[in-house]
């Protein structure tokens, strides 16, 4: 099994997003990790794993970049914060932009620690 590190499309319909953890700043601190962007066969544009609130700003101007705004599904694979918090970000800006809001696509046991962040404080 191959494994794909840059940035980039990497078939006809996929492509992986740097979601590179920041600080307050808005420094960089590590590469973290990567959110991947599916356009799907109804041309809807789904976002696996939002990633940090840090890196949710770097995604979305992605997103932006790759004309794949606004999204219309989120997938999350599981709930831990440096996956999970950057949905927050993506609905606010939904939002604020008066856009249709995000499906967002979960397994059952995650949904409790969506509602509940507390979990996740120390990374907050």
């Amino acid at each position: 099994m191959g494994y794909i590190y840059q940035p980039g499309k990497f078939n006809e319909n996929t492509w992986l997003i740097d979601a590179a953890m920041k600080n307050t700043e808005g420094n960089r601190v590590c590469n973290g990790y990567a959110a991947y962007l599916i356009k799907t066969d109804d041309d809807a544009n789904c976002l696996i794993n939002p990633g940090a609130r840090t890196g949710a700003e770097s995604i979305y101007k992605e997103l932006k970049r790759l004309g794949a705004w606004p999204l219309q599904k989120l997938i999350l694979t599981h709930s831990h914060w440096d996956h999970s918090q950057g949905i927050v970000y993506f609905r606010e800006k939904v939002e604020e932009e008066g856009l249709a809001p995000i499906e967002l696509f979960a397994s059952e046991k995650a949904i409790p620690y969506l509602k509940d962040q507390s979990y996740n404080t120390c990374f907050v």
